[in-house]
């Protein structure tokens, strides 16, 4: 069992470091672009509910 356990280990090939910094540098772009995304569609909603409420309180007062 433990030779079997080696054996696959031998056969793994891991990323280079040009390779790791690639994907890193990938997932940190898409969190920000998702993040962004996210804000604007915050700033959107809020902006809505602002709206409604204004003209709730102008037409209920």
């Amino acid at each position: 069992m433990l030779g079997d356990f080696k054996s696959e280990m031998r056969k793994l090939t891991w990323p280079t470091k040009a390779e790791v910094a690639r994907g890193t540098k990938a997932v940190l772009a898409s969190l920000f672009v998702f993040g962004m995304g996210i804000y604007v569609v915050d700033l959107a909603i809020r902006g809505a509910l602002n709206l409604i409420q204004t003209a709730v309180n102008v037409l209920f007062r």
